[in-house]
């Protein structure tokens, strides 16, 4: 085609009986076959056997724009569900393959067999959205959540770096993809019962991440990390047009769906298009020439939907421009970038169907290279999503409250009025007394009646020694804890005895912080590390440095030093500061012990026992407490597990809710989103309520 006149529709779209009979053959071969696919209804044990296939291959990969959306949490679920039915050797064989396909990158050659896709990206998600029964009276810990924290140790030693690993075929081929039938039972017994785990197994999540060889028209090569497409044609006519589709398609469980692609080379003319279809499209049309296929054409910036829609979008693009191109499943509407601006809407009302993408060339030398999201985008996509988020809670914010058939007349008040009166009841619920008070008066200020119920606020002593109790667990005073609720709750602790290991562990971390403490007054004081003579027991940095294991008797290090003067005043005092500082690690380090000893058989069958000994214990691997493997040990979230856990356990032994409305309300928002985004509700893609509430749209 040609920018500077608009061929007839004969040139345009070429007659199909024109075209060589091998090729035509072929297209309807596989037209038919994949109509076949499509219509045919597949039986239930045919979709279990479909999702242990799926999850065979790996944990699906997710572009880096959407690691933080509920999609991501389901696909981190799916691969949970399949770790707790996969033969454990199975397990252990991919991640012993994943590490040695890692160290062995580094010195591959370039003849090494090609990889069936992209590695997985290195940043995952930390938080999980888990269905809850809002029924249940009492919230011990999450089985979900446990086997969640095993599983991001299973992902991260799967996780490769962001270039291809190159003997991940070799390692899927010798890895059957079907289950044995103990597997199929377990899987059979998992989602039984559970409508939302066999929805979730029945869906497949996976997104693009290379070009499929199996879908690709002649002429053109693909490169060996399947990211890359050359066009060897002659590009005499039409019928030498041949196109290539992406491996797996785009989901409106994303929300907004987006990939780049960068032209390398134009080649002659620059005959290049970009943009999606169906499964059943031809590979020897342009993106746009057929019905079910959208292109964005680079010779003249045209965009094309079918046959006879040909009109002006765009500038021209070629070598060195990368295109962009988001689907939002939304309003099934589609856009495009170049070089990283947005060129506004092109398609409209897109058929909602399975949609790929899909590029198309004519001439020779033409070449370009996909970015599925492995990568960062020229354009600027985290914006984009969060001003459509923004957008999307702005009118959640404005709609009317309590609108229904019930409710002709809506009554802002009301609503608000309600709103003030769950505050209350959560803050009554964990304990803050005196903000409970401030927000009474507040509400009566403003001319509302709280609840009968919430305006009972005279002194709860119940509720002050729970906030005593939580304040203890913040201040790292376990044992102020544990008096507590010796002398206030006795039979709490005893009853659950997970909480009571977790406060244990609690006050090992604590014992160890305040070791470190100590020995950071050594340094204020500013005693020189020359300053000591042979007998000095230990420097701030060898304190520091300290690592003792479970088999290794606890031995003072002396410092042997060339200087043999030392001011009486600075000797005396290091020395008692040393033997602080020893006397505080050597309790901390007795009680880690006593710890690890009590807890040593329990732990090998309870998991997420032996996890947290383990975390608790990797405090003593580090000499910097704020360094990222222990720094989480001390953050607010993980304190405060701790203090609603035991908080929770208290009421219900007092025969109250373990938890208030507030937090029933937010849990069961964040299920229903997770249900929604399940089934294919683009609009609730792009909510995400930890965020949404507590990090006020930081994406």
């Amino acid at each position: 085609m040609s920018s500077s006149s608009t061929p007839s529709l004969l040139s345009e779209y070429p007659s199909r009986r024109v075209r060589r009979n091998p090729s035509m053959l072929a297209l309807n071969q596989h037209s038919r076959n994949a109509l076949s696919r499509m219509l045919k209804h597949r039986t239930y044990k045919e979709e279990l056997q479909a999702y242990y296939e799926r999850q065979s291959e790996g944990m699906p990969s997710i572009p880096n724009y959407l690691m933080n959306t509920v999609y991501a949490e389901l696909v981190k679920q799916q691969w949970l569900i399949y770790t707790k039915i996969c033969s454990p050797h199975k397990l252990v064989a991919k991640s012993t393959h994943a590490e040695s396909a890692v160290n062995s990158h580094h010195g591959s050659t370039l003849f090494s067999p090609p990889p069936p896709q992209p590695p997985l990206p290195a940043t995952r998600l930390h938080r999980t959205y888990t269905t809850l029964d809002l029924s249940q009276q009492m919230i011990s810990p999450d089985d979900d959540d446990e086997d969640m924290d095993h599983v991001n140790m299973i992902i991260e030693s799967l996780i490769n770096d962001s270039v291809s690993n190159s003997s991940s075929t070799a390692m899927h081929a010798n890895l059957t993809k079907t289950p044995s039938a103990q597997e199929f039972q377990d899987l059979q017994n998992l989602v039984n019962g559970d409508s939302f785990k066999l929805s979730l197994v029945m869906q497949d999540l996976r997104l693009p991440s290379a070009w499929d060889l199996k879908a690709k028209g002649e002429n053109i090569d693909i490169s060996r990390d399947h990211m890359q497409l050359t066009y060897r044609g002659n590009g005499k006519d039409e019928s030498d047009v041949a196109s290539v589709r992406a491996n797996y398609a785009m989901r409106k469980q994303c929300g907004i769906y987006y990939f780049e692609i960068k032209v390398i080379s134009k080649g002659v003319d620059g005959h290049i298009g970009i943009g999606f279809c169906r499964r059943i499209n031809s590979l020897d049309r342009f993106p746009g020439w057929e019905e079910h296929s959208w292109g964005y054409h680079g010779e003249n910036g045209h965009v094309f939907s079918g046959p006879g829609t040909e009109k002006a979008y765009g500038p021209k693009y070629g070598t060195g421009d990368i295109i962009g191109c988001g689907i939002d499943f939304r309003d099934m509407s589609a856009f495009y970038t170049k070089n990283g601006i947005y060129l506004g809407s092109a398609f409209k009302k897109v058929k909602d169907t399975e949609l790929f993408p899909f590029v198309g060339f004519k001439t020779p030398g033409e070449k370009i290279e996909a970015n599925f999201g492995a990568k960062p985008f020229k354009f600027d996509i985290y914006q984009l999503l969060a001003n459509e988020k923004r957008g999307l809670l702005g009118r959640i914010a404005l709609k009317p409250a309590l609108t229904s058939s019930r409710f002709k007349i809506v009554n802002n008040s009301l609503a608000n009025s309600l709103a003030d009166n769950v505050v209350m009841e959560y803050l009554k619920h964990n304990g803050y007394h005196k903000a409970a008070t401030s927000l009474q008066a507040s509400i009566i200020q403003k001319g509302n009646l709280p609840s009968a119920e919430a305006s009972n606020l005279e002194l709860d002593l119940e509720a002050t020694h729970r906030q005593e109790i939580r304040k203890a667990i913040f201040d790292g005073d376990i044992d102020h804890v544990f008096k507590l609720c010796d002398e206030l709750y006795p039979n709490v602790l005893e009853n659950n005895p997970m909480i009571l290991f977790k406060l244990k562990c609690r006050k090992f971390i604590e014992m160890i912080r305040q070791a470190h403490k100590q020995t950071g007054h050594v340094h204020k004081d500013k005693v020189p590390h020359d300053a000591l003579d042979n007998d000095a027991t230990l420097s701030e940095d060898e304190a520091q440095s300290l690592q003792v294991s479970e088999n290794t008797p606890f031995v003072p290090i002396k410092r042997t030093t060339t200087s043999g003067s030392l001011d009486p005043q600075h000797k005396k005092k290091k020395q008692k500061i040393a033997r602080e500082d020893l006397s505080t690690f050597v309790n901390g380090l007795a009680y880690g012990m006593e710890l690890q000893n009590a807890y040593k058989q329990e732990a090998k069958s309870n998991r997420a026992m032996a996890t947290e000994l383990e975390s608790a214990s990797s405090i003593l691997a580090y000499a910097d407490l704020t360094h990222p493997k222990v720094a989480p040990l001390f953050e607010t979230r993980q304190i405060e597990t701790v203090a609603s856990e035991l908080n929770s356990a208290i009421l219900v032994s007092l025969g109250k809710y373990p938890n208030s409305s507030l937090e029933r309300i937010y849990r069961q928002t964040s299920a229903t989103i997770e249900e929604l985004v399940l089934s294919g509700n683009a609009k609730a893609a792009l909510l995400q309520p930890e965020r949404d509430c507590f990090k006020f749209l930081d994406v």
